[in-house]
This record gives C-alpha cells, structure tokens and sequence, in this order.
C-alpha cells in the first residue's frame, strides 16, 4: 500500500493507459466486438480512478495523523515549558493577580499566634506602617521600589500589602532564586509570549538571594521592555546582607534608587492599631516580632537573670548576659564561626575585669540556653568540652545588632586569631569586610594581613572591600586594601604582568582622590611602563594610564608634562576611538586643564569646548557628566576675563550637581567656590562671599579640615575680605592658606606662589610694603621657573610687586616691573588688565608716556615721536 501511495499520478495513469492499449489491440487482432473493447477501456478507467481515490483517502489520513502527532507535540512542548517556567516561579502560570495571591505564597511566613490573636477570624488584619506612604509615592513615581527591612520588620508583608494596594489588578511574576529570573527571561524567553494581557509586577522578595547574575539592569529593561509599565518591587534585610548586595550590585541598586527603611520597633500610631487588630500579643519589640519568638527573647535578654545563685539576692547576674551579648556581637564581626566557650569566657572575664568561677559560667550558660515555650533559647552550644561553641539564635543577634554594633577591641583581636587558627579564609575575609565597612579599619588591616594568595575566598572580601569604598566616595579607606591587593598580585604574577598594572591604576586613581598625588603619579608611572610592556606604546588602555598621570602633574602643578602626556593619550585615542568618544572628551577636558595652568587660555578653551561638545552629543546638557567639563570652562573663561560668560558656566554646572547630587558632598562646595571666584571678578562681593562661606562649611564637615580641599576655599574668602575692604580678615584667612598649601604642595609650587601674590597684595593695603615685596618676590621667582615668562600669572605678580616697589620709593624698580606686566598682559590680549596697569602707570608717574609698552618721560616721548 506504500508503494501505490507513493506513486505519481501521472505514472498511475500512463500505466492504466498502457494496459488498457494492449488489451485493446489484443481483442481487435482477436476479434473482440467493439462493446467488449469499450467496456476493457471503461474498466481501465475505473481502476485508475479508484487507485486515485484510495491514494488521495490514504494521503488525508496521513495529513491528519501528522497534524495530530504535531499537535500532540505542541502540547507537549507547551506543557513541558509551562512546567520549566513555573519552577523558576513562586507561583502558576500564568501569572495570577495580585489580588488572587496569598501572601504566603511569596515569601510571608505563617504564624499560628497571629491567627489565634486575630480579632476578625480567618484574617490577618495588616497593620499599616508609616512608610507605607512615602514606598507607595516610590513605587508610583519611578515603578521601582527597594525595601529594606531591619531584623523582624515584617517587609515582605509590607511589600505584599504595598503591591496588593497599589497594583491589584496587575500579574503577578515572581522569579525564585538564585536563577529563576535569568531563566525565565533568558533560557525560556518569557518576553516573546504574545498571549500575555494586561500589566504586570515583578517581585523579587530577598533580592540578595539571586546572586550577582540572577537579577542585572539589562534583565530589568528588557522586562520593562516586553511588559510596559510594570512595577518592580524588591526587598532585603538591612544590614550586612544589603551592604555585601549594594556593593556587589551596584547598578542595579542604582536603577532602584535610594531605599525605603522598614524599622522593627513600631510608632505609637502602628502599636496602638496593632494591640485593636490583635489580642494579647506583645508589640513593644515590633509589629512582626510580636508573631515571632524573637520577642520572648529580647524580653528575656532585657530582664536578665535575677536568681542567679551567685549574686545577691534580687540582683542581675551580669555574667549571664554578658555570655549571651559576648556571643551576639561575636556574629557582629562578620565570621560565620560559632564563639569557642574558652574564648567566651576570656572575653567575659575582660569585661567585668574579673575571672568568674568553671560553676558560675556553667550557670549562666543553663541560663542562656534554657528554651522558653516558643521553642527557642538565647544561645546555644555546639559540640562539647574544650570544643564546645556557642551560637546566639540569628534574628536575635541581627535585631540586637541593629541597635548596637559598637564592639570592645579585644572581640575583634579574637575574632581574627580564631579565624587565623582554623585556616578559614572565608572567615577572614568576612572579618575584614564587615570591620571595614564600619569604621573599623584597624582590624580590617589586620584581617587582610592574614591573607596569603591571590586566589582563596577572603581575596574575594578584600576585593568587595575596595569596591564598597568607591561607591561611598571614601578613597582614604580603600588604599591599605589596594596595597594589600597590590602585594598579593606581584607575589604570585611578578611585578610586570598586566593584573599587577590595573591594581597598580586603581590604586594611583584611588590616592589621586585621597589627594595623595605624589604616591598616585609613582604608582601611575609603573602601571604606565607594566602596560606599554604588554601592548606596544600606542594602545587605548596605555592611552587611559596616560591620562590618568595626566592628571596627577596636573595636581602637582607640573602643566608642561601633564600638556606632554595629555597630548600623547589624545594622539592615541582619537585614532583608535575615532575624534568623538566620550574618552576622547575626558583626555580633551584634562588637556585643557593643563593648557589653562600654563597659561594658555585660548588653547585650553578650545580643547574644553570640544569636550563639552562631545559630552553634550551622547549625555545630553543636564547630565552630572558634563558638569565638570562646564566648571573648567568656565574657570577658564574667568581667566580670559569673560567674566558674565564663566558665572553663566558656573551656574549651570551648580545647578546639574545640585539636582543629581547630595547638596552637601564636596564637589558640590568646589563647584560653590568657583562660582564665588567669578561673582567676585564682576564685583558681586558679598554674594561671592555667600557662596564661599557655604563652600567652606561643606568642606568642613566632609573633609575635618583636610589642608588640600580648605586651603583654595579660604584664600578665595581672603580675597573677597580685600574686595570689601576687611583687611585683617583676609590677611588671616590668606596666612591659614599659604599654610596649608605650603604643608601640602611645598614652598616651591605654583600653586603655593598663588597665594604669596594674593597675601603680598592684602600686605600692601595693610601697609607692610617690606613683608608684601618679599613676599612678591619669592613669588615670581617661583612662577619663573613654573611657567612661561609671558604667562599672565606671571603679570599678575609683577603688578603688586611694582605697587611694593612703589610704596617704598623704589620708582625704577616699579616702572619696571609694571611694564613687564603691561607687556605680558597685552600679549595675551587681557584687556583688562592692561587697562588696570595703565592706570596705574598714569596715576604713579604723570610725567611719563607710556608707547609701546614703555613708560618714557614726556621729553624723551616726544623725541621717540618726532
């Protein structure tokens, strides 16, 4: 049957015509009557129909056994798919409603107790939170929402509440850890299903829990994307468990914005609503502790032990809690290690300055282990002996902590040497890390000492350790980890491998912002040699190193190397980038800065005017990222004497920063006093001296009075004191300055002989002509060999030097100096200035002409004329 079905029917029929043709001339040489032979055709005809047929019947049955067979593998795919994607989820698919959610479902736990105290039988009345307002304005404004919640706040309840009274008309998808986001969306491809309708939320309960790769910005886009308009709602335990999140994602705790706290311990308005919903549950520790055993507990640790056989009657066995609080603040450290019994009673013994007795301890300890009715106790105690550790129940120690993480020194020390003795490694870097993040930057040194290789997990804290201080601006903090880093890399790659570089890079870019340009420019200049080592001298990373260093001669006042290695990275980066990258706009922007301290202000406007181009392009014009392009160019243009034009730069730039950043962080202050500087150029004293003051107060409180960032605020304030005639205020505040920058940057520098001529100009109205012109002198000298001689700066010297000369009758000395100036500043087209010293001039010597940038006598002008 195979075989006919499989046969053209054009072969069918060429048969059936050839059998019918042979029988037929068969009968005509018989003799056959000629209704015989039709019949034979007629025959013939009737087979090729019915083969037809039978062909045409098997091949529907055929099509439908196939379109069965496909539909049943359809089904089955389906099937199999929508079983794959509900593994990834906590819920069915499709994804239901909110509103037809239990919230058990999705992470809030059970409580027996909460249904038994339920005043309304078969629900658990949700007791509304007072930042229950502020996360829905969160969640309703940007569709993202974080919450984080302290030990035993109940903030996957409050979450639910949240989306269930916002979003209830919105499904529900909710991806379980560590991978179930990645896989529904990735592997499974959630996106591309077309028979999905209406809004959607995602719930992403303990995001901590997904990992580094199981919730990432591209995966949220993408969702929001394939499902517009959904809302994203996120929570996390506070604590070490966001910090350790936050800071190994940190874009994505960006695109979530700043957090919403949910506190444990309840207002008043939320005890009193919750003591009407339930009956006879304690609340005093918090809405959610109440439910949990956790509130027996803190209850228990408060009250103490009053029948202690060892103390008097009616008192508190202090040793009792201290075993238990000596344990606690043991996890506080960070080490996953339970507190050995001896090492307790050595750190119990320390605290209450005394040694108490083998019976004592073991009663406080029957004490801290007793389990109370709901099933837990205070500690409890691990293997036996010498051996034996002690465990404090964890919502206990995490509750406990979150009110007091303030731990004797001797803990830390223990801490660290019982991590050390074991050989555990992840303990170690566990230590480091959390000493690190809390200010205790002593014993977090200590912890990293104790690693070995590159390789084993407490290098991974480290790492983290480095990563949390660059996102909280705190670059002081992360240099001995980046030493320690450094040293750990050189000892098992050698010194000129590129993994020992790019420690090398971070650790000079991380002291540039400590300020610490001097070691940041040698550490700069190795990674420099390491990489042109291993990529040839024109590549893009070399090229980024170069600029880097760029910067740090900047800071230290060396414009003509800076100029020469900006020039270099320019050079490389344009021709392996193309001329408008953003990268290219950074070397262009650093260029100008070098070009400005040399001088040359029209270059550095160039260069500074490219960059903003290129920012403007891709950024946009109210991006924080052209912030600072616009403040050098309108430093800049102040230096040009385009004074309107630098304020309407410095105005803008204030503004971007103002509105993306913390008003009270340090580039904020920087960005205040530079705007002050160009108010103060066009004569606006007292709003110049506003903005300084606030400049000076923020850096104050960041800083703690760090010479390198105060010094440029306090000479500006001295500048403006002689703007309004304050003479001795200014003098003051211009010696504090001189100073600092002397401490910082050395008698010789630039930036310290800027200062000398601003305080030499204060000393001249003050009337202290000797003090001004040594000052002015030491001044130009410095500036001589820093700059060109036909440096404005260099002018602006010359010019209160000649008013120094003058005061003290030495008339040659000050024509001469005031010509020079009047040279230099025509030279460079500064208008103004010339103006200025002109004035001078004809006021001091009425009896002269100046031509050509000379001052001659009217007698001998008159010949020169002639």
């Amino acid at each position: 049957m195979d075989y006919v079905r499989g046969l053209p029917t054009l072969a069918v029929l060429a048969a059936c015509a050839l059998l019918v043709g042979s029988t037929y001339t068969i009968m005509g040489v018989t003799g056959a009557p000629n209704w015989v032979r039709i019949a034979t055709i007629v025959v013939g005809l009737c087979i090729a129909l019915v083969i037809e047929a039978f062909k045409l019947f098997e091949q529907r049955k055929a099509r439908a056994a196939a379109e069965k067979e496909a539909e049943a593998e359809r089904i089955a795919a389906e099937v199999k798919w929508t079983h794959d994607v509900e593994a990834c989820l906590r819920t069915s698919w499709p994804p239901p409603v909110v509103k037809d959610i239990s919230p058990f479902d999705i992470g809030v736990r059970r409580s027996g107790l909460a249904e038994r105290a339920s005043r309304t039988p078969g629900t658990l009345p949700y007791v509304a939170r007072d930042v229950d307002e502020r996360a829905k304005q969160r969640l309703q404004r940007s569709g993202l929402l974080l919450l984080i919640g302290e030990p035993a706040s109940g903030v996957t309840r409050t979450a639910y509440e949240l989306a269930l009274a916002r979003v209830p008309s919105f499904r529900m998808i909710a991806p379980l850890p560590p991978d179930g986001l990645r896989r529904a969306f990735g592997d499974l491809d959630l996106l591309s299903r077309n028979d999905l309708e209406g809004s959607f939320v995602l719930w992403l309960d303990r995001i901590h829990d997904f990992g580094k790769s199981g919730v990432t910005v591209s995966m949220l886009r993408r969702c929001r994307k394939g499902f517009p308009g959904t809302r994203f709602i996120a929570t996390v335990p506070s604590g070490i468990e966001y910090t350790q999140w936050a800071t190994d994602n940190p874009e994505v705790a960006q695109e979530f914005g700043d957090p919403v706290v949910v506190p444990r311990l309840p207002s008043p308005r939320e005890k009193e609503e919750a003591q009407a919903a339930y009956r006879g549950v304690d609340f005093s520790e918090g809405i959610a502790a109440g439910f949990k055993a956790i509130t027996a507990l803190l209850i228990r640790l408060n009250a103490g032990y009053d029948s202690c056989p060892y103390e008097p009657a009616g008192g508190m066995c202090d040793l009792a809690r201290s075993v238990v609080t000596t344990a606690i603040q043991w996890t506080g450290t960070g080490t996953p290690r339970g507190l050995p019994l001896d090492v307790a009673t050595a750190l119990v013994s320390h605290s209450n300055q005394d040694i108490p007795s083998r019976k004592h301890i073991d009663v406080a300890l029957d004490w801290a282990t007793a389990r109370l009715p709901e099933g837990v106790s205070l500690i409890t105690i691990d293997g036996q002996d010498s051996l034996s550790v002690l465990r404090p129940e964890s919502e206990l120690s995490a509750a406990w902590l979150a009110d007091d993480s303030e731990f004797p020194p001797a803990l830390w020390m223990a801490a660290i040497d019982d991590a050390v003795s074991a050989g555990d490694s992840e303990a170690i870097g566990r230590i480091g890390f959390q000493a690190h993040i809390t200010d205790e930057h002593e014993y977090a040194d200590r912890a990293w000492d104790q690693i070995t290789t590159v390789s084993e997990p407490a290098t991974a804290w480290l790492n983290r350790a480095i990563e949390y201080s660059r996102q909280h601006l705190s670059p002081v903090d992360a240099i001995y980890a980046l030493q320690r880093l450094l040293a750990l890399k050189e000892e098992a790659y050698g010194p000129n491998r590129i993994e020992v570089a790019t420690t090398l890079e971070f650790l000079g870019i991380t002291e540039q912002r400590a300020g610490q340009h001097e070691t940041a420019r040698d550490h700069l200049y190795r990674a420099l040699t390491v990489r042109e080592g291993v990529y040839g001298p024109d590549d893009a990373s070399v090229a980024t190193t170069l600029t880097n260093l760029g910067d740090s001669e900047v800071a230290l006042g060396r414009f003509g190397i800076a100029r020469d290695l900006l020039q270099r990275a320019l050079e490389i980066k344009e021709s392996a980038l193309g001329p408008h990258d953003t990268s290219v706009a950074i070397t262009l922007s650093n260029l100008g800065n070098a070009e400005h301290g040399l001088g040359h202000f029209e270059i550095a406007r160039d260069l500074l005017q490219r960059a903003l181009a290129i920012d403007e392009n891709v950024y946009g014009s109210e991006d924080t990222r052209i912030a600072g392009t616009l403040t050098n160019l309108g430093l800049v243009e102040r230096s040009l004497g385009h004074f309107e034009i630098a304020r309407d730069l410095l105005q803008r730039a204030l503004a971007i920063k103002e509105s993306v950043d913390d008003p009270d962080l340090v580039s904020v202050a920087t960005t205040l006093q530079n705007l002050g500087n160009a108010e103060l150029s066009l004569g606006h004293f007292e709003i110049a001296q506003s903005l300084m003051q606030r400049s000076l107060d923020i850096k104050q409180r960041a800083n703690q009075f760090d010479s390198r960032s105060i010094a440029p605020t306090l000479a500006s304030l001295g500048n403006v004191a002689y703007a309004l005639g304050q003479h001795e205020k200014a003098c003051e505040l211009l010696q504090r300055a001189l100073a600092m920058n002397e401490g910082v940057y050395g008698p010789d520098s630039a930036i310290t002989a800027g200062t000398l001529t601003d305080l030499g100009l204060v000393q001249i109205a003050l009337g202290w002509h000797e003090d001004a012109r040594d000052l002015l002198q030491r001044a130009l000298a410095i500036k001589l060999v820093a700059y060109s001689a036909d440096n404005p700066s260099v002018a602006l010297t010359l010019t209160n030097l000649g008013r120094a000369e003058y005061a003290l009758g030495a008339e040659e000395s000050a024509l001469e100096a005031w010509t020079s100036a009047l040279r230099i500043y025509r030279l460079n087209g500064r208008e103004r200035s010339v103006a200025r010293v002109l004035s001078l001039l004809r006021l001091s010597f009425p009896d002269f002409v100046v031509i050509e940038n000379r001052a001659l006598p009217q007698q001998e002008a008159g010949s020169a004329d002639s």
